[in-house]
């Protein structure tokens, strides 16, 4: 099985950016965000991804948290924004590249979103991936459509696990040839 494809200048020591829009890829609950954050760290080491990682969790969620909980999500790595439908499409489309380029070189960029809703943002991820950056659209399952063609750009996708799964670390997981995570 090959292992996913890092892009032309990204490789797996770039630092790594996850954008996920919590409304459209929520968890069972959000009562643990160490170990969603541990998750997605974890998952994305055994794919290779060993770069320092940013996760910013976008969603009205936020609006109704406890001061408690948002610190929680705080201390155990994440950013958050708290926007509506169009406030959360339009910050993401403005914090992928505000945080590229303020990097300074090329990064290992993740969407945890429901693309398929989302023609803008695929728009932004084609153009990170032909400016040097490794673009990866997380799916659910591999019943997810791919209504946008993402197969014949070079953006990857990737069947992600559940975020709040304890026992991930004995998860093998495995690249196919069609750049589908198997496990």
């Amino acid at each position: 099985m090959e292992t996913i494809s890092k892009g032309e200048f990204a490789d797996s020591y770039s630092d790594i950016h996850v954008s996920w829009n919590v409304n459209d890829w929520p968890t069972v609950n959000f009562e643990d965000p160490a170990l969603v954050y541990r998750n997605i760290e974890l998952s994305l080491r055994k794919e290779g991804y060993c770069g320092n990682l940013s996760v910013t969790a976008y969603g009205d969620i936020f609006k109704s948290m406890s001061e408690d909980m948002m610190k929680q999500y705080w201390h155990a790595g994440f950013f958050f924004d708290e926007g509506d439908d169009s406030e959360r499409l339009q910050r993401m489309l403005e914090d992928v590249p505000n945080w590229t380029w303020k990097l300074g070189r090329s990064a290992n960029l993740v969407v945890l979103s429901n693309i398929s809703e989302d023609v803008e943002l695929v728009y932004l991820m084609k153009s990170m991936k032909s400016r040097g950056h490794n673009v990866v659209f997380a799916r659910k399952s591999r019943d997810d459509s791919d209504s946008l063609g993402l197969s014949q750009t070079g953006i990857r996708e990737w069947i992600c696990p559940d975020l709040l799964d304890k026992s991930l670390e004995e998860i093998d997981f495995a690249w196919t040839t069609t750049g589908h995570a198997t496990w």
